[in-house]
């Protein structure tokens, strides 16, 4: 390797890593420090194994019908094996024979969801499959890292050891991402895609042959565009909120927020979010949520939620609640995300999410420094214990994790040592999302 990997690139190598693999982890330790060096596949011990020295004159079967993802896979696959054996098998579209073939993305009589993959292990025979449309590729990754070390560093870099003296336990095994949704939002992942789908981050490329995006969308702020003030504004102007005596009129940061207790203002929002998911019908969540400001409504009806609530949450969570009520009406298979953020972090003392409501926890004010779960940092304390109440009333957490100096994105970010205990603790504690 010719330049020195930066301490930014190893930083997002580190946190891609565990959103995928090493978050399932087992007995995961408070305040772990340690990359885990455990597998997802091949942890079994048996005498029955394949010997990868016998496999030169294998060759690689995809299905003429394969999906471009299937077909990518069957190429990567190829590319990886070549550069760690020396080996170049074919690819063909049917198989002679029964024996000494790879299949890639061969049909199984096992349902498998959109990113689970399944790889059979025989002595004279190899399948990689998964779910459509991205499981069959991180199943040919997954495979890789964990037969022959495999470790895509860079988008220009993979480190593959290079060795025919691998032998892989005989046996069939299935992963399931725990995370739905993973971003990790840094440079290299956005501008080289490819490398992006080898860390399995499923939410910066809509390329078939990378296998897309998932349909689960980011939860972010939102009231700007489903109740738009330029809008309605100057005709309702109690549909905003009532801040130090008077109505907002502050734009900044998507607001102003909305009177969340306005029952017009919760009939328009879900009409609004409505009309969006009819023009766009794959479409799994969809957020509905606060601005990005701290001027929320004190009129007398939010007020009175809040304070029997304890926190800001208790009216706004109402509010959300009352719209994915109606929403659910219409589309019944779609999430309602919101975010828990700032003065809504805390979660309500007796409102719950309803059964259709995605909470997006923020961990704004934590210390980076430290592990979330770390009990001797006082700022990360306080974030625990909100994240075990939301996690007590809600099976369907997502998490905003402040993984990037946003301010300066290409200086170096002096938290190697918390990613991989954070991404954990999240795991524990019901995520099925993150946003890094």
């Amino acid at each position: 390797m010719q330049r020195v990997i930066s301490v930014l690139a190893i930083s997002m190598i580190f946190s891609v890593a565990f959103l995928i693999g090493c978050a399932v982890k087992s007995t995961p330790q408070i305040g772990e420090k340690f990359m885990s060096t455990s597998k997802i596949l091949f942890n079994i011990e048996t005498d029955k194994q394949l010997d990868v020295s016998k496999m030169k004159d294998w060759d690689i079967i995809v299905d003429p019908d394969a999906i471009p993802s299937e077909k990518y896979a069957g190429e990567e696959f190829q590319r990886l094996f070549k550069e760690a054996t020396g080996m170049m098998l074919p690819i063909n579209s049917k198989a002679q024979g029964e024996s000494n073939h790879v299949y890639i993305g061969k049909a199984t009589s096992e349902k498998l969801g959109e990113e689970e993959l399944m790889v059979i292990v025989n002595k004279d025979s190899l399948i990689i499959t998964g779910g459509r449309p991205r499981g069959t590729l991180y199943g040919v990754y997954q495979f890789f890292e964990d037969a022959f070390g495999v470790r895509f560093l860079t988008f220009d870099h993979t480190y593959i050891p290079k060795s025919t003296d691998v032998k892989i336990p005989v046996g069939e095994f299935r992963y399931n991402p725990p995370f739905l949704f993973r971003w990790s939002y840094y440079a290299e992942n956005s501008k080289e895609p490819e490398f992006a789908a080898r860390l399995r981050v499923n939410t910066v490329t809509h390329a078939e042959k990378l296998g897309g995006v998932t349909p689960q969308n980011l939860i972010n702020h939102s009231f700007h565009w489903l109740l738009p003030f330029d809008k309605y504004g100057a005709e309702h102007p109690e549909y905003y909120a009532l801040f130090e005596g008077k109505r907002d009129t502050e734009t900044g940061g998507g607001g102003p927020q909305l009177c969340v207790t306005n029952k017009d203002v919760i009939r328009i929002v879900a009409e609004n979010a409505i009309s969006y998911l009819d023009q766009h019908p794959n479409m799994r969540n969809i957020s509905v949520s606060q601005a990005n400001t701290a001027r929320y409504c004190h009129c007398d009806e939010c007020e009175a939620i809040n304070k029997r609530e304890g926190t800001p949450m208790g009216s706004q969570l109402a509010f959300v609640n009352a719209v994915a009520k109606l929403i659910e009406q219409k589309h019944p298979d779609v999430k309602v995300g919101t975010l828990a953020y700032w003065y809504t972090r805390k979660a309500p003392k007796t409102i719950k999410p309803r059964h259709n409501v995605q909470i997006q926890l923020c961990s704004i004010e934590c210390c980076t420094l430290h592990p979330i779960d770390d009990p001797t940092c006082e700022k990360n304390r306080a974030f625990c214990q909100d994240m075990e109440e939301w996690s007590k009333i809600c099976n369907d957490i997502w998490i905003w994790n402040y993984n990037t100096n946003f301010r300066y994105y290409d200086l170096p970010f002096p938290n190697l040592r918390v990613i991989g205990p954070n991404v954990r603790y999240f795991l524990r504690n019901n995520a099925k999302g993150v946003f890094m």
